[in-house]
């Protein structure tokens, strides 16, 4: 089940599916790549937000309202507005 979509600078099209993956669609529709995270370990729920230039996705936690920081590879940082300092 998709719960969200982006589409990327390079035109491939990201879906986050159920809190757990991101996968990432050529305009054309061959698959690239599944990227999996512990959303659910770390006690999180993921919605896709948007991507940037350098290939990081951003996402926000459904439950407490934190912002996600992820690569292709890994989440790399969360937070909450207004904290400057990393919570994971």
């Amino acid at each position: 089940m998709i719960r969200d979509f982006a589409i990327a600078p390079n035109g491939n099209l990201l879906l986050l599916q159920l809190s757990q993956d991101v996968c990432e669609y050529t305009p054309a529709g061959t698959l690239v790549g599944i990227y999996a995270y512990p959303f659910a370990d770390e006690g999180l729920t993921a919605y896709m937000l948007t991507c940037d230039l350098s290939g990081h996705f951003y996402l926000l936690d459904g439950r407490s309202q934190l912002f996600i920081k992820a690569d292709r590879n890994a989440i790399s940082n969360v937070c909450a507005l207004g904290v400057d300092t990393p919570i994971i």
